[in-house]
């Protein structure tokens, strides 16, 4: 069981801290904190709370308590669908854990009082951030609200036509989709084979009519939240205490809710509809649970990947948030994608894994973006601006980046602009577009310029690229571009396949972190400063040519 002692060698590598802020009234725990407390003082005075090993190990029990109640399921039953639809679960669930364990750390140091958006008493913040918890199952659809999905219906689809057969379960389009046919993916899918979809959207479909002869199925579905708060409390220890009273109840009645709309879907599918269904938005929950009843009710789900993520080595993600389990077929956008997630798959049999096959669908070179992007611009020999693209600022971890909290990267962003600005360089902070608001104000005082824009039509603006981590979506962009690239590389999370590494290595720089005493991140000057001189010298493109189409 994890917890006690445990606990505290993980949010400190087992060392006793001390308070790092004596004068302050308030923990500094988000970004306004950080500039209400003065962001140099800060800057100079941060100790990281936690080094990353409890947000993992947390995470890792939550996703074996999940797996195992998934296992006990009934196969093709609503409780299974529905978790399946409901896989982030896990991380929410992990991440209330890590945050409210958080605060109890900070208690202990002897604050009363946090500032995250604004200074609050630690013990309303707790009970606040706990309340959180509880999900809320989707309401009824209000008239006004019905209107809308009706007119985005008629948008995507031309007309209302097939609306109302659509609300019987009279679905005669040989391919419907669940999602934007404008993503980049689904688009060039749909033109190579000449498809032109029927868009759905997922909450006209929903009810909240069943039948005594569904009761068991429903009650299954509640009974799965259940056994996992029971898994949990046996792995993890004070589950209890950090999940308040009527969480469990609130997790079952979304749980109750989604069957009820899954089996009454699986219900119109398998009487009305014969076509196939691309699946766009995998992450999406009710989109999710729309497949899953689709795939249920006999027909085949087609997903597809968000973006070419053809360099990062993530992608044991998909195999482990159900997104392969849901699809029949899963299109991805590279070779380089296609490679990774069956090796995942090879290397991770005992994580939630399905026999889906995995398609590359990459338009030719002479079309493919990236390949285009790589022969087409120019590159700059002489470097006077560098973008630093940011990282999420949003007081979340991430099972794939070790020690990765916000304050972290705030702390390790902050030291190299200052460096490079110190050095003689321009430097440019390309805000990350989840969190905008707040990073622009923090960051403002650091940076020459601040950027919002979307990051194709900003990367043009500098001379080289840094990126605060490789698993961005758009390093494929910068890779690709004729920008010399430079990326920071944690050894904790280096998640590479060999084979694109070593290619990767002719074509862009790696900065190595790591961990000082405190738990800070750190890094050698000298490497920095010699990393954006040498990286105009890399111009070798056989990643991008071997692994992006």
């Amino acid at each position: 069981m994890l917890g006690g002692s445990q606990h505290e060698d993980a949010m400190q590598g087992g060392c006793q801290m001390q308070n790092p802020y004596p004068g302050a009234d308030a923990y500094p725990l988000g970004l306004p904190g950080v500039i209400s407390y003065g962001t140099e003082k800060w800057a100079r005075e941060y100790v990281p709370l936690d080094d990353g090993g409890l947000f993992q190990s947390v995470h890792e029990a939550i996703f074996d308590a999940y797996a195992e109640s998934l296992g006990e399921c009934p196969p093709d039953s609503a409780a299974y669908w529905c978790a399946v639809s409901r896989c982030k679960i896990v991380p929410v669930l992990a991440n209330q854990y890590y945050k409210l364990a958080t605060l109890r750390r900070i208690k202990s140091l002897g604050f009363s009082s946090v500032f995250f958006d604004k200074k609050e008493d630690i013990d309303g913040f707790f009970s606040s951030l706990s309340r959180s918890c509880h999900p809320c199952a989707p309401a009824q659809l209000s008239l006004k609200l019905k209107m809308i999905e009706l007119a985005r219906f008629a948008r995507w689809n031309g007309s209302l036509r097939g609306c109302i057969k659509c609300l019987f379960g009279r679905i005669g389009a040989s391919h419907c989709l669940l999602g934007d046919p404008n993503q980049p993916e689904v688009r060039s899918y749909l033109e190579k084979h000449g498809i032109r979809p029927l868009v759905l959207r997922p909450d006209l479909l929903r009810t909240r009519k069943w039948g005594d002869q569904e009761a068991k199925e429903i009650s299954e579905a509640a009974g799965f939240v259940e056994r996992l708060f029971e898994k949990m409390a046996s792995r993890i220890c004070d589950a209890g205490l950090f999940f308040a009273d009527g969480v469990v109840g609130a997790y079952g009645s979304v749980f109750r809710s989604d069957a009820y709309d899954f089996l009454h879907m699986r219900k119109i599918f398998s009487n009305g509809a014969n076509g196939v269904l691309l699946l766009s938005s995998v992450h999406h929950e009710r989109s999710r649970l729309v497949a899953a009843a689709w795939k249920s009710a006999g027909l085949e789900v087609v997903g597809f990947c968000h973006g070419n993520s053809f360099l990062t080595g993530i992608h044991g993600q998909p195999l482990n948030n159900g997104t392969l389990l849901v699809c029949d077929k899963y299109i991805v956008s590279s070779e380089g994608e296609r490679m990774q997630l069956e090796r995942a798959r090879a290397e991770n049999p005992s994580r939630i894994c399905a026999a889906t096959e995995i398609i590359n669908e990459a338009p030719p070179p002479e079309s493919n973006p990236f390949i285009k992007a790589a022969s087409q611009e120019s590159s700059r020999a002489n470097i006077r601006t560098v973008m630093v693209v940011g990282f999420p600022m949003d007081y979340l971890c991430y099972a794939h980046l070790r020690g990765c909290s916000t304050l972290s990267y705030a702390h390790l962003t902050i030291n190299i602009i200052k460096n490079l600005r110190k050095n003689g360089y321009r430097v440019i902070y390309k805000a990350h577009p989840d969190t905008l608001k707040e990073t622009n104000s923090f960051f403002d005082a650091y940076a020459d310029e601040v950027l919002v824009e979307d990051f194709t039509l900003a990367y043009r603006k500098a001379d080289c690229l840094l990126y605060m981590t490789p698993y961005s979506t758009t390093f494929g962009v910068g890779v690709s571009s004729r920008l010399p690239v430079i990326y920071v590389d944690n050894r904790n999370w280096s998640l590479w396949h060999p084979d694109i590494k070593r290619l990767l290595d002719k074509r862009a720089v790696p900065l190595a972190v790591h961990a000082d005493e405190s738990g800070r991140f750190s890094f050698d000057e000298a490497a920095l400063l010699e990393g954006v001189r040498s990286a105009a010298g890399l111009d070798d493109y056989e990643v991008v040519l071997k692994y992006a189409c």
